[in-house]
């Protein structure tokens, strides 16, 4: 996830500020970054910023925008950073410069058809005062700290709530502005305020976000134009409805809690423990495996060395789970081809799972579930995995560049069965198994060679 360089925050006092103070002057507005939890979306932090100091939305605008407002209306978007100084923000709410981030959706520029225009909320979160940014994306159905489906509209008239900074913002802050209703039942007791989330929520919730910047951010990479830089909508909604639903939503439907990133088990992983295990698996390793599964000529472009680097996926998935490759090549999961290849924790063992998982990573879907006399792909996983490595240079021999190839990959083999194990008991406590190549991002491995090289 992006973060940005900590900022200076100066001390807020707590008067009421003249309206006429500019952004040059010193800043003394009513703040109460005691109210805010970390996570916490800049709509709810504006929002409580402005049920405390009464500005207008003019003058909101101004404070906190990084250009200067539309005087007719002042209104501003708060899914995206970009329109915002986020420095000001930092001083004025008391903030840090990484929770100023968590509060919007996300650092790129986001598909507008993936992301609400008005607030959407989970009820038991926003009665404790909090909304988590993250809410505001469509593939996301459920808030995982209460279980309970994301709505939209005033629970009282359903009356639409922008997410912007607006009039309603303004004037009537955590208010609906048709009925009245305070959507924070503390705020209108005497002396009210808004009770932060506890910390076992709040390192969950940050969690998420977490995890659901790394998934928006990896899946507007891949739809991004790369001889524009554009984003394609119109080819990400048409590859999206023929994949199935989305990784973020299965996830989000499955745990409570995200499971870990591969730069997360990489930062932590236990090097000692997992050369054990490869050593272990192979001592008992067969001394065959299948040759190349796909028809050459209906692949022209995929050459001689490409057929060597597959072989080695081949002959690893043999070494590194040789009691499940047997299992996975009977063609008994084939039906999972059909569904989210979602399966319950009696199905199989955890064993199975990370060998079918890591299979699906390097080989795709379809190769992984199908029986071994289907008609067959080159390994998917293979090939985005090299996609992502640096190219070669001109002074460097071939063959010495398809040696250093084959040591990448030989490693990241071994890393990427260590991380699908890992990932398997995490699903295992959680009731479900989710087989979705994505969950181990090769490009994540590639990209670390690409650094690595550089």
């Amino acid at each position: 996830m992006d973060v940005l360089p900590q900022l200076p925050t100066t001390a807020v006092t707590h008067a009421a500020a003249a309206p006429t103070c500019t952004r040059e002057e010193s800043w003394r507005y009513t703040a109460r970054p005691e109210w805010s939890s970390t996570g916490e979306s800049m709509w709810m932090r504006l929002s409580k910023f402005s049920y405390c100091n009464r500005l207008s939305v003019i003058e909101l605008s101004a404070l906190f925008g990084a250009h200067r407002p539309d005087i007719e209306s002042g209104v501003r978007d708060l899914r995206q950073a970009n329109p915002w100084d986020l420095r000001a923000m930092a001083t004025v709410l008391n903030a840090s410069a990484t929770d100023v981030l968590c509060g919007f959706c996300g650092n790129l520029p986001p598909i507008l058809g993936h992301t609400a225009t008005e607030l959407r909320y989970c009820a038991a979160c926003l009665k404790l005062g909090f909304h988590a940014a993250w809410f505001q994306w469509l593939t996301v159905e459920r808030c995982p700290l209460h279980g309970l489906p994301l709505r939209v509209g005033c629970a009282r008239c359903r009356l639409a709530i922008p997410y912007v900074l607006g009039h309603d913002l303004a004037a009537t802050p955590l208010t609906c502005s048709r009925c009245g209703k305070l959507w924070i039942p503390r705020l209108g007791k005497p002396a009210g305020r808004c009770v932060p989330l506890g910390r076992r929520d709040a390192r969950v919730l940050r969690r998420w976000c977490v995890y659901v910047r790394y998934v928006v951010d990896e899946e507007h990479q891949r739809c991004r134009d790369l001889t524009t830089g554009r984003f394609t909508a119109a080819m990400k909604r048409s590859s999206r409805a023929a994949a199935g639903t989305p990784l973020l939503t299965l996830v989000n439907r499955l745990f409570d809690v995200p499971p870990p990133l591969p730069m997360q088990l990489l930062a932590r992983r236990d090097v000692h423990r997992h050369e054990r295990f490869v050593s272990a698996e192979r001592r008992s390793l067969p001394t065959t495996h299948r040759g190349v599964e796909f028809e050459r000529e209906q692949w022209p472009h995929f050459a001689e060395e490409f057929v060597g680097y597959e072989h080695q996926v081949v002959r690893a998935r043999c070494q590194l789970f040789a009691h499940a490759t047997k299992e996975c090549d009977s063609g008994r999961w084939q039906h999972l081809l059909e569904s989210d290849v979602v399966v319950p924790t009696s199905a199989m063992q955890f064993e199975t799972v990370a060998a079918l998982g890591w299979a699906i990573s390097w080989l795709g879907r379809t190769r992984a579930l199908a029986p071994a006399d289907s008609t067959s792909t080159p390994a998917l996983g293979l090939t985005a995995w090299l996609a992502c490595l640096a190219p070669r240079e001109q002074s460097t021999h071939r063959g010495l560049r398809n040696k250093q190839v084959l040591e990448w990959l030989s490693e990241d083999l071994r890393l990427s069965a260590w991380m699908w194990l890992r990932i398997a008991r995490f699903m295992q406590a959680k009731g479900g198994y989710l087989l979705n190549g994505a969950m181990v991002n090769l490009q994540d491995l590639a990209n670390a060679r690409r650094k690595e090289s550089a």
